[in-house]
C-alpha cells in the first residue's frame, strides 16, 4: 500500500503542503476553518507524519545556504546541477536555498556574519579545503552542515563526495583497452581555493596510471586555454602523448582550440576523456567522452543528508558517490604508427 503524504493532504483539503505543515505544528498561523480543513482530510486519510518530517519541522530550519569556493565571486555553470539537486529535494520541505556571494575577501568573517544575522539556518558547503576553516565556524556555532567533498576533518560535518579513484580508474582503463600506453595528464595547478578535489583527483590519476601500466605524464596548469594550447603541436600531443585526461576545462578547452587550428581531429588524431567536469569539443559542438558523477543526483543526496541531520542531530555519515563512463566520440584506437 502506498503511504499517503502532505501533498495527498494538501490536494484533499485545497490549501498548499506548507500550509498543510502550518496547520499541524502551528509553525505558523493559520484560520481556524483552514486547520479544520487539513485535520479532515489528515482523518480521512490516515495521514501519519514519519518521525523525522516531524522532527524536521519542530527544528524550525528555514535556510539552507550553498557556500561555495572559497574565492569564489560569482555562480559558474557546473555549480548549476548541484544547487538544483539541492532545491529539489529541500524546498519541498519549507527550505529555501540561498547562494551567498561577496565572501571573497572573508570568507570566514562572511560565515559567521550569515550566521549571526540569521541569513542561514543550515550549510552545504562545496569546493571543500583541506581542513576548511568554514566547516569550524559552523559547526562550533552548531550550525547543520553538509560537505559536498571532503576536509579530512576526523570529527567534521557529514559529507559525500564523489569516487575519485574510481573516476580515474573508469577513464585510464578505457583508454588502455582501446591501446593508448602514454596519456597526458592535464591537471589544475593548486590555487588560492584550495579545493581539495583537484588534489584527490591528480592523485587518483597517477595512482590509475601506475596500476594500469599507462605512462601518466602529468601537466599542472591553470586553467587558462593559453597554457592549454601549447601541449598541441602539428605532430599532436607533447610527449609522444596518444591521448589525454583532463579536470581542468579551461586549459582543455586550449588543447582542443589549437588542435582545430592545426587541422587536428578528435579522436583521429588523439583521444580526449574529461574527468569530473564536462567540457565541449569545440563551439556548437558535442560534449568530451567523461568519467564524471551525476552532480543534480549527487546535490539531492547532499540535500537529503542535510534533512536526515536536521532531523537527527549528530549523525555520522559520509558518502561516495559512484561515478560513470558517458562515452560520447572522442575516444579512438591511437593513430598508427604509435
Amino acid at each position: 500500500m502506498i503511504p499517503v503524504t502532505r501533498a495527498d493532504v494538501a490536494r484533499l483539503a485545497g490549501v498548499s503542503p506548507s500550509t498543510v505543515t502550518y496547520a499541524l505544528t502551528g509553525d505558523r498561523s493559520v484560520s481556524r476553518h483552514t486547520q479544520a480543513r487539513v485535520l479532515e482530510a489528515v482523518e480521512r486519510l490516515g495521514y501519519r507524519p514519519n518521525a523525522s518530517a516531524a522532527a524536521l519541522a519542530s527544528r524550525r530550519v528555514r535556510s539552507v545556504g550553498v557556500l561555495l569556493r572559497l574565492r569564489r565571486t560569482a555562480v559558474e555553470a557546473g555549480d548549476l546541477p548541484y544547487v538544483d539537486g539541492i532545491r529539489s529535494r529541500v524546498e519541498p520541505e519549507d527550505i529555501q536555498v540561498v547562494i551567498p556571494m561577496g565572501l571573497r575577501e572573508d570568507p570566514v568573517g562572511g560565515v559567521r556574519a550569515l550566521i549571526r544575522s540569521h541569513s542561514i539556518g543550515s550549510a552545504i558547503l562545496m569546493d571543500v579545503a583541506a581542513d576548511d576553516e568554514r566547516e569550524e565556524v559552523l559547526l562550533h556555532e552548531g550550525v547543520p552542515t553538509v560537505l559536498i567533498g571532503s576536509s579530512g576533518r576526523l570529527d567534521g560535518a557529514p559529507s559525500i563526495d564523489a569516487d575519485f579513484t574510481q573516476m580515474a580508474v573508469l577513464a585510464l582503463n578505457h583508454l588502455a583497452a582501446l591501446g593508448h600506453r602514454r596519456v597526458l595528464l592535464l591537471t589544475r595547478v593548486d590555487d588560492d581555493d584550495r579545493a581539495r578535489a583537484y588534489v584527490l583527483q591528480r592523485g587518483a590519476l597517477l595512482s590509475a596510471s601506475q596500476d594500469l601500466g599507462v605512462t601518466g605524464v602529468l601537466r599542472c596548469l591553470p586553467s587558462n586555454p593559453v597554457h592549454g594550447a601549447r601541449l598541441v603541436t602539428r605532430d599532436g600531443l607533447v610527449q609522444g602523448c596518444t591521448a589525454i585526461v583532463s579536470n581542468n576545462p579551461g586549459a582543455l578547452s586550449g588543447v582542443l582550440a589549437g588542435a582545430a587550428t592545426l587541422g587536428l581531429r578528435v579522436p583521429k588524431a588523439f583521444s580526449v576523456v574529461s574527468v569530473g567536469v564536462d567540457t565541449w569539443l569545440g563551439e556548437g559542438e558535442r560534449m568530451v567522452t567523461a568519467s564524471a558523477i551525476d552532480a543534480h543526483a549527487m546535490g539531492y543526496e547532499a540535500g537529503d543528508m542535510l534533512l536526515r541531520l536536521i532531523a537527527h542531530p549528530g549523525i555520522e555519515e559520509h558518502l561516495l558517490h559512484a561515478p560513470r563512463l558517458h562515452e560520447r566520440g572522442t575516444t579512438a584506437p591511437p593513430p598508427s604508427g604509435h
